[in-house]
């Protein structure tokens, strides 16, 4: 008998209710929210496929749909940050799940695990703020599902909804910066699969294709726009060093390492 599953809920609960709280005290934008809000008021939605003005690091696709929704509601700041919300409490859940595969006769590893959740500052504080995090966040989750999905397709043919997650899910590249991580891995891992499953070489062929087509599409609509001198000042300001490859590299591996421990901290 699990005896934390109770536990669990209440965990959920209080989750949930603390980023509808937050989302809900309709806190003023701050500093980097108002200059997203710019963006939004000042360029059309074609022209949020370009250049941002001020300067921005926000996924083009993310940044229309938030711009619509405002737009219903004279861009109010609940309308602005609901994307937010829903993605992070999607995210929680889309986690919970992997958290059950991978404790599989260990409730109380789970349980502590959600409680991280519970106790983390920045996942309660960005389920409420015009900015991408949360969806960052989602974006790992559902990769890392689909990774252990692949697992299970070692001698079987590939179904409807591994066509469909080949498809479909390198167009996260177009709501989140972090699935620039992730996208090429399902690539790789329908590689050495089809190389044992010959099966899976029409999924790996349209995961690639599908891959290279989000990857060119993110490239010309977002990345070119963001690779600035202003851009790279900021973003070096946090962890990215440029002088030198060695200097980048080094930088770039403790950046990951401080932004993996920063969400539970």
């Amino acid at each position: 008998m699990d005896q934390f599953k109770t536990i669990r809920s209440v965990i959920s609960v209080a989750f949930v209710a603390l980023c509808v709280l937050h989302l809900a005290s309709q806190r003023p934008l701050w500093l980097d929210e108002t200059y997203v809000l710019r963006n939004i008021e000042g360029l059309g939605y074609a022209e949020l496929f370009g250049p941002l003005k001020p300067a921005q690091s926000f996924p083009r696709v993310y940044l229309v749909i938030v711009k619509w929704l405002g737009s219903l509601c004279e861009n109010h700041v609940v309308a602005l940050r609901l994307l937010s919300f829903v993605f992070m409490v999607g995210a929680y859940f889309v986690w919970k799940d992997l958290y059950r595969r991978h404790c599989k006769g260990e409730p109380g590893e789970m349980t502590i695990l959600l409680l991280s959740w519970l106790a983390s500052y920045w996942l309660v504080y960005y389920a409420a703020e015009l900015k991408p995090y949360s969806m960052d966040v989602l974006a790992a989750g559902l990769f890392m599902l689909f990774f252990l999905k692949q697992r299970e397709y070692t001698a079987r043919a590939p179904s409807a909804g591994m066509y469909l997650g080949a498809l479909l899910l390198p167009g996260l590249l177009f709501f989140s910066y972090t699935a620039i991580f992730f996208f090429w891995i399902a690539c790789y891992n329908f590689l050495q699969l089809s190389m044992r499953n010959k099966k899976l070489i029409p999924v790996f062929l349209l995961s690639s294709a599908a891959s290279l087509a989000c990857f060119a599409l993110f490239y010309w609509t977002d990345v070119r726009h963001s690779i600035t001198t202003a851009g790279v000042d900021y973003w070096e300001s946090y962890f990215l060093c440029t002088k030198s490859a060695g200097c980048f590299f080094e930088s770039f591996g403790e950046g990951i390492k401080r932004y993996t421990v920063f969400w539970w901290s």
